[in-house]
This record gives structure tokens, sequence and C-alpha cells, in this order.
């Protein structure tokens, strides 16, 4: 996720950043679990987002592991974006490639969604 982040920032149509979802559990005195506190993003939210530019298009990106499953709510957050006119792209991580040729496969997935985008 680091790396890709860090290979898009490099693209002057692109500007990404991490973003956190979830928050800590809050708990009282004894230690028993009372809820959670959720200062960001909704459940569901993608793990990079952003913009791209000059369109101003908003820009999310999913990371997954090989086998990590894309949840309900992911797929919720995806439907959302798309019927907003945002550009939404899962990454999925190929754990018979290098991490080198996972960034490069998913910098093109990001450019070809977003010249689909562009064409739409």
């Amino acid at each position: 996720m680091s790396a890709l982040a860090l290979k898009l920032g490099t693209n002057p149509r692109v500007r990404v950043w991490r973003q956190n979802v979830g928050g800590p559990v809050i708990r009282d005195r004894k230690g028993r679990t009372l809820g959670r506190f959720n200062s960001g993003p909704p459940v569901g939210s993608a793990d990079l987002s952003g913009c791209v530019c000059p369109e101003g298009w908003r820009l999310e990106i999913e990371t997954k592991a090989a086998s990590t499953k894309h949840t309900e709510a992911q797929k919720s957050f995806a439907r959302n974006m798309h019927e907003c006119g945002c550009v939404y792209v899962l990454a999925r991580f190929d754990a018979s490639k290098s991490l080198e040729l996972n960034v490069s496969d998913s910098v093109d997935l990001v450019m070809l969604a977003i010249e689909r985008r562009a064409n739409e």
C-alpha cells in the first residue's frame, strides 16, 4: 500500500493519501468493551483516497492481499463511489510477483480506471 501510494505520487495527475478506517475500542474500568470510537471515514472506505487532477475526480483505491476478502461494506462503498462518478479501484497483491511488479500492475490498473472514467 505504501509503495503504491509513493509510486502514484510521482504522477502529476494523481494525489493520494492513506485513509485509516475504524478507531479504538472503548472499555470500562473492568476492561469490558463498551463500543468503538470511529473517528475517521465510514466502514468500507478504501485504503487510499485522493483525487485525479485537473478533473477533480475523487479516487479510491482498495488494496487487498491475494486471499483477503473484499467485504460487503467495501463492495457497498465501491458501488456508491461508482454511482457518484468517482474512480474506484480494487488492487489485489499477487504473491507470485515481486513488490515492484505488483506496484507497477496496480499503477496500470489505476491509470486504466482513470482513462475509462475520462471516456464515459
